[in-house]
């Protein structure tokens, strides 16, 4: 009897201290999850500084390469120094222009996070097939109708656009959606 006492006594211990640890498991489960992320974090800053470093390592190799073949050109062709002299601070100038990732602070990640270099428009080349095309108007405007209608937007239409083919309709609205 007093065996089966002993027995149940230290079940009873060891029950409390299985649920006063799981208590505790539960209570630091969120600080662990958080060290999880930050160290998932740091470790993708780590990998994207690596790639960048070696980036930015082939740059110097390719502009040390551009100056190399600047000097040993000297002042026999004259008219490609000053070229790549330019391309070699062009290509310093779009490394130093960066803009910041907006919402990078808000968002808990780097502020000092990059999108990349700052690039302008392609021009359009592309000629223009409808160019020199006379759109004519529909000839029996009159005799439309209304066939249906549905509500697609919250706040006045601004514009509307129909397609020159085929019978669709786009539609933006000043509750900034477009349909």
């Amino acid at each position: 009897r007093t065996s089966h006492n002993r027995v149940m006594q230290e079940k009873g211990k060891l029950s409390r201290d299985l649920k006063r640890l799981q208590s505790h498991a539960q209570a630091i489960e969120p600080t662990l999850t958080e060290i999880r992320q930050k160290y998932e974090g740091a470790q993708k800053e780590l990998v994207m500084s690596r790639l960048e470093r070696e980036k930015l390592h082939a740059r110097i190799a390719s502009l040390e390469e551009k100056l190399r073949e600047v000097e040993t050109n000297g002042g026999a062709t004259s008219g490609n120094a000053p070229a790549a002299a330019a391309s070699t601070s062009a290509a310093t100038n779009t490394a130093k222009k960066q803009q910041p990732v907006p919402g990078a602070t808000a968002a808990g990640r780097d502020p000092n996070a990059t999108l990349g270099p700052i690039t302008k428009w392609p021009a359009d080349q592309r000629p223009n097939p409808y160019l020199n095309q006379v759109i004519k108007a529909p000839s029996n405007i009159a005799s439309w109708s209304c066939r249906a209608q549905f509500k697609a937007h919250t706040m006045a239409v601004t514009r509307v656009a129909l397609h020159p083919k085929k019978p669709v309709v786009a539609t933006s609205s000043d509750d900034g959606t477009w349909r």
